[in-house]
Parts: C-alpha cells; structure tokens; sequence
C-alpha cells in the first residue's frame, strides 16, 4: 500500500494517515481524492460556464484551452476504489444518458469508442444512453474527461450555466392562457342565466365535479363495459411498429384520472427497447383530475418520464413545442375515454387545432359507433343502448347535477333526458344530448341547459372525413362487450 513506501516521520504523519489499518487508509484516501475531484469539478464547471459568455476570441481559446487541462487532471485523478459510488448531487439520468447520446452523435465516436476511453463496454454506454444503468462516480468523471465530447459538469449534476446550485426538477407547466378562475366565472355565469350550452370542459373543472366524475367512471360497470376490454396489446403493438428504435412522445389530451392512459403506457413499455425511451404528457383542464392522473402515472409506470401540462386542448397552436430534438422522436396524441364529443366540430379540430403537427405524428382515438345510420332516426331510437333505457346512471347524473346545485340560485330540482340529434359534422354520425330541465324556486320558468353531448360514428366514415384534412387512417381496431362492436380504436398518422 501507498504508506508502506512512505518514511516514517513524512508528511504522512501529520496528515494523520499513519499506523492506520489498511482498510482505513485506503477510505481516507479515496476522500482525499475525491475531495480534488470536486474541486477539478467545480474549476471544470466554472471553466464551461464562462466560455458560454466570453466574447472575446482570445478569452475562449483560452479558457477551451483551460478545460483541457482540466479534463486531463480529473482523467489523471480518476482511480478504480469505489467504483460503484455515485457522483454528489442530484442527477437527472433520462437527460443525462439524452444529452450523452446527443454529444456524442456529434463527436462521431461510436459507444464501443465511448467505452473504451471511459473503461467500460459500448453495450454499458448503450445503457446509459437508455437510462436503463447508471454509471458510476469513476464513469462518470471518465466521460467527463472526454475532450471531443464536451460533456458539462452541469449535465450530471443540474448545475445552471451561472454555476448556481439547483435541485429543482420541474414535472409540471402552466400553458399559456389557462384560466381556471376566467373557466369558472364563465359557467356561473351560464348556469345563472336562462339557458343554453355548457361548453364541455368546463363540467370537469370544480374539485367537486373532478371528484364525482371519477365515482361515475370508476365504477365496476364502467369499467367492464369500457376500460377492460380495450385491445391495448393489438394497439400498442401498432403504435411501436412505428416508433421502432424512437424515443416515443404520447400527449394524452384530455386525460382526466389519466387510467385508460397508464394502461396503454404500461403495454407500450413492454414492447419497445427500454422504457427510458418513452415520455408521457398528460395535459387536462381540470386541475383536480390531471393531478390524480399524474399521481396514478408516477406510481404505476416505472421507468417512464411523466410531465404534467395544466391547459386546454383547444389552445394547442399556442403551446411551447419545447427543446430540439435529440434524438429520433415519435409523436403520439391521445384522445381516449370517448373525449372526441367535447370537441365542437371534429374536422376542424384536427385539420386547424393539429396543424403543427409533424409529418407521421400519430393520433390515437376510441369511439362509440353508430347503432343504426343517421338517415334511419327510428331505428335508432330503437337498437341504441342509452336511448331505449332513457335515463343514466345515478352516478352520472349525480356528477352533471352538481353544478347547476351550486351555480344556479334558486334551482330546487334537475331532471335529466336524452334527445337525439342527427345533424352532425362527420358523415355518418349521430349525436345523444344530455338535457337538464331545471325547476326554479317562487314560479320562475324552467330552465334548459344542454350539459353533456354523446356522439356515435361510423368508424370507416369517420377514418375517411378525417383523412380528407390530412390525417391517414393506420388501423381500426373494433370491440365490445359480448362481440357487440359498439366500440372502435381508430390510429391515424399525419401526412
């Protein structure tokens, strides 16, 4: 060991490092050199940090020139004690192993190349890229080392460019113009008139609705007659046939308690390479439900980047599009548990709404299908489950009741009653309205109030209007309890 070779009386001496057991000594002096790791670290970041705001030519070939010999140093201080310990500070590995890929793409090293001068396999650099195994302290700072990669102190531990310290790691994003108190002076003010439509977003938005619309959607009957019986394994394996090696992006608009969503999530990651390569965007109005879905998606998805975004569907165009590209991406958007009726005109959401959309975005899509044509009202109103039973579920009425209990003074009753309506946007389909008549207090007039819309479609109809604005049909995948067919999954990739 190093002490045997040193004389007694040394500088060991007063380091206090002498007559020490071995095992001893070998810790303090792994903490001594780690001690100068730090501090070849912190120069390093500083060195970084000030070539991002040099002007001067002169100033960065020679701070470019600093980082070099920093970078030697901290290679030459690079020793194998402690290889399994991880580097200070919180570290970001999903960004890591991105930013890893993304320099070293651009430094044209191959990872057998990147394992090599980093002492490791090119299969472990395929790892860290993946975030599937995270390096050690002694990799890590060996990467860091690597001039023609140019890896950042601030990669590894979330330093700023300013070289302040942080720990934060945002997972959640206000989009621009949501409003929430705007939203629910708006429905007051509707529910406190004579009549009219309640725009559909806006019956999730109360704390009290977000939580009596979960009581109605979590029942045993809703889920045996919707959730459990969607062919998420005949889905996903669509969707990854496109991602193939792709990081994959799903946008879950809508997404509500976000549970029909992890489902699909969950299948997913068992397909493709690694669940480090897929980042899930849940984005609803509700602050109360995209809440719970982001709970339910960080304790279910292992592996899985969550992101919440509080906005509306509607606002998309005006959304951030983030960050470039690192790395391959395939783009999925979601609009599941049947939320394509919240939208006004369909054909105009997908063809205005979704024109940023890249070329070969996906979009997935359930739907309830039509039990008989438009153009046949009676027969209809004859074979369709919820217009021959009449009425809804306790539950669901118990949910769109709630607002006008709270928001329309004077209301003393609310009755519900389905009208159809055969005069839809998309060819082939038919809409079911939810209307409550509401009885006022001392001998006001009733009220009317058009609170929820269903709609039915023909799948095939539906897969031709939408590829008319740009949007092809993939698959459609038909479904129901008993072989009945009512429902549909509908993939479409943009052209």
């Amino acid at each position: 060991m190093l002490a045997q070779n040193t004389p007694a009386g040394s500088s060991n001496r007063k380091s206090g490092l002498t007559n020490k057991p071995t095992h001893e000594l070998d810790a303090a002096l792994q903490n001594r050199l780690e001690s100068i790791q730090d501090k070849l670290l912190d120069a390093l970041h500083d060195a970084q940090s000030l070539t991002q705001v040099a002007r001067n030519n002169d100033d960065i070939a020679s701070l470019t020139e600093s980082i070099t010999h920093i970078q030697l140093a901290l290679s030459s201080v690079t020793t194998d004690w402690s290889a399994e310990a991880e580097i200070k500070g919180p570290i970001n590995w999903k960004l890591f192993g991105e930013r890893l890929y993304h320099r070293r793409s651009e430094a044209k090293l191959s990872q057998k190349e990147v394992g090599a001068k980093s002492g490791v396999t090119g299969t472990f650099i395929r790892y860290i890229e993946n975030a599937v195994k995270h390096p050690s302290r002694k990799t890590l700072l060996r990467l860091l080392a690597i001039p023609e990669l140019k890896m950042k102190v601030s990669d590894v531990t979330q330093r700023s460019p300013d070289g302040v310290e942080t720990t934060w790691l945002p997972t959640a994003y206000l989009a621009p113009r949501y409003d929430p108190v705007r939203m629910m002076m708006k429905m007051t003010s509707l529910l406190s008139g004579s009549g009219g439509q309640l725009e559909q977003s806006l019956i999730y938005l109360e704390p009290q609705s977000a939580a009596d619309w979960m009581a109605t959607s979590n029942t045993a009957a809703y889920s045996d007659a919707y959730r459990s019986i969607i062919p998420f394994p005949e889905i996903a394996k669509s969707i990854s046939d496109f991602a193939g090696q792709s990081m994959l992006e799903i946008n879950a608009l809508g997404c509500g308690d976000g549970k029909t969503e992890v489902m699909l999530v969950k299948r997913l990651s068992d397909l493709l390479p690694s669940r480090s390569g897929i980042r899930l965007n849940l984005l609803d109005v509700s602050h109360s439900l995209l809440i719970e879905a982001n709970t339910h998606a960080n304790a279910v998805l292992e592996g899985v980047s969550v992101f919440a975004i509080h906005g509306d569907f509607h606002e998309l165009p005006s959304y951030p599009q983030g960050q470039p590209k690192s790395r391959p991406i395939c783009r999925l958007f979601t609009m599941l548990g049947y939320t394509l009726v919240n939208l006004q005109d369909e054909v105009r959401f997908f063809r205005d709404t979704l024109s940023g959309c890249d070329t070969g975005d996906l979009f997935l899509v359930d739907i309830l299908t039509v039990a008989a044509p438009p153009e046949q009202p009676d027969e209809i109103l004859r074979l369709d489950p919820a217009l021959r039973a009449k009425q809804l579920r306790s539950s669901h009425e118990a949910w769109l009741s709630g607002p006008i209990r709270r928001h329309c003074a004077g209301a003393t009753d609310v009755k519900f009653n389905l009208e159809l309506d055969t005069q839809c946007p998309v060819p082939g389909s038919y809409g079911i309205d939810v209307i409550a008549t509401v009885t006022m207090s001392g001998g006001k007039p009733q009220r009317r109030f058009l609170m929820q819309r269903f709609r039915r479609y023909d799948p095939q109809k539906l897969a031709d209007t939408l590829a008319a604005v740009g949007w092809e049909q993939q698959a459609i995948f038909l479904y129901g309890a008993d072989d009945s067919k009512s429902l549909a999954a509908l993939l479409f990739r943009k052209r």
